[in-house]
């Protein structure tokens, strides 16, 4: 079927539902019988996660570590945008220490992923050392994908600052 019968200029996400007939199905439509909710064919569905807690001392860097994985059926870029409470400096990078860059000439750093691919998103925040101490930071990284802005996702980061810092192992 073309998409032009379905009233659609090109490929688009499908929201249908889905039935069965009880027994051999020879009396329609008395014996169909709704057995499942609205199934959709979205393209897009990312993963995104973990949310993080850290304490860092003032003046130094911190790091943490987000899966970016695009579960869709088509390619997809994702822009990485921030807020942070403190205001704080954030960078993005590569697990091999490369810089995430925006290669889309939007303003925003950005990722592109192919179907069921996946990376790690290193933010490195810059804690300045000027913080009073027992100051929280509530970061929020957001991963909008250029196809579906809807469904972007977000994690957030929870940093303690101070003095002196603790990470005890969990």
């Amino acid at each position: 079927m073309n998409w032009t019968t379905l009233g659609l200029n090109g490929p688009a996400p499908l929201t249908f539902q889905a039935a069965s007939a009880q027994g051999p199905g020879t009396n329609l439509p008395s014996q169909i019988e709704d057995n499942a909710n609205a199934i959709s064919s979205t393209f897009t569905k990312i993963l995104f996660q973990p949310d993080r807690t850290k304490a860092a001392e003032n003046g130094t860097q911190i790091l943490y570590d987000h899966a970016l994985a695009n579960c869709g059926l088509r390619n997809q870029t994702f822009d990485l945008t921030n807020t942070s409470s403190q205001n704080l400096t954030i960078a993005y990078y590569y697990p091999n220490g490369s810089q995430i860059m925006d290669t889309n000439s939007n303003g925003k750093p950005d990722v592109t992923l192919g179907v069921n691919n996946y990376t790690t998103i290193i933010a490195q925040l810059a804690i300045p050392g000027t913080l009073p101490t027992g100051t929280v930071d509530t970061t929020r990284i957001t991963a909008t994908p250029a196809l579906d802005p809807n469904a972007s996702k977000t994690v957030t980061d929870t940093t303690a600052t101070g003095a002196l810092a603790l990470n005890p192992p969990s």
